[in-house]
């Protein structure tokens, strides 16, 4: 499971430089990204948030409420991105879009 959570970071990291180089220009700290789940991530991403955030002009707000937690915020939309131990299924998938 951890070369499972590696690449769920690795991906992570992936989609928040992404997102956060559209943003680099602007430099605006009013955009805020807000998510949750796994506990295992979430020193990664707290460390990230502090370098990241206000390299590209955003803030990272993640709440290590546990996979299935962040997996249900992804589904209702309560935020913007979820981190989980595993992948979903196809029903949890279908549910985010």
């Amino acid at each position: 499971m951890s070369k499972l959570a590696a690449i769920a970071a690795a991906a992570l990291v992936a989609a928040l430089a992404a997102g956060a180089a559209g943003a680099a220009p602007n430099r605006s700290s009013d955009i805020t990204i807000v998510g949750a789940g796994s506990t295992f991530v979430q020193p990664l991403v707290a460390q990230w948030s502090t370098q990241l955030g206000p390299a590209f002009g955003y803030e990272l707000q993640y709440s290590g409420i546990g996979s299935g937690g962040g997996i249900a915020a992804v589904s209702g939309r309560t935020v913007d991105f979820g981190a989980s131990d595993a992948p979903l299924t196809p029903d949890q998938f279908s549910a985010c879009h």
